[in-house]
C-alpha cells in the first residue's frame, strides 16, 4: 500500500478547501454582521430601559409628593370640619354668641306676663238654656276667656 503525502493532493484539497474558505467568510461575515446588528438593538433597549427606569424614578417621587399632599390636605380637612379649630368650633362660638345676644335682650326688655285676674264689683249674668241673649252671652263669655 502506498502512502499518499499532502503534496500530491495539494491541488486537490486547495480546490475543494477554496469554495468552503469562501463560504466560512460569507458566514462569518454574516454573523459578524446579525451580531453587530443585535449588539446595537441591545445598546438601545439599555438606554430605553435607563431612560425608562429613570422616568419611573421622577414618576414614583412625584407619586410620593402628591401622597403627602393628600395626606396634608386630608388632615387640613379634619382641622377645619373638626371641633378643634374649624367649623364645629366657628359653629359653637356663633351659638354662644346668639345664647348671648338673646341673655342681653330679656335683660333690656324685661317681659311679664300677668296673671288673669278677676275684676272686682262685676256683677255676673247668669244664662237660661232656652233665651236668645243667653246664648249670646255664652258665646261672649267663651271669647273672652
Amino acid at each position: 500500500m502506498k502512502l499518499l503525502t499532502n503534496k500530491q493532493f495539494q491541488g486537490v484539497i486547495d480546490e475543494v478547501e477554496e469554495p468552503l474558505k469562501k463560504e466560512i467568510e460569507v458566514l462569518k461575515d454574516k454573523i459578524f454582521n446579525e451580531e453587530y446588528f443585535y449588539l446595537k438593538k441591545a445598546n438601545k433597549l439599555e438606554k430605553q430601559v435607563k431612560e425608562y427606569q429613570s422616568i419611573i424614578l421622577t414618576e414614583e417621587r412625584f407619586i410620593v409628593e402628591l401622597n403627602k399632599k393628600i395626606n396634608k390636605l386630608k388632615e387640613e380637612k379634619k382641622l377645619l370640619y373638626g371641633a378643634k379649630g374649624g367649623l364645629t368650633k366657628y359653629i359653637h362660638r356663633l351659638e354662644k354668641e346668639l345664647a348671648e345676644a338673646n341673655e342681653k335682650l330679656s335683660q333690656r326688655y324685661i317681659l311679664k306676663e300677668l296673671a288673669p285676674q278677676k275684676a272686682k264689683n262685676m256683677q255676673v249674668m247668669k244664662t237660661k238654656n232656652c233665651s236668645k241673649t243667653s246664648n249670646i252671652i255664652k258665646k261672649v263669655a267663651d271669647n273672652n276667656e
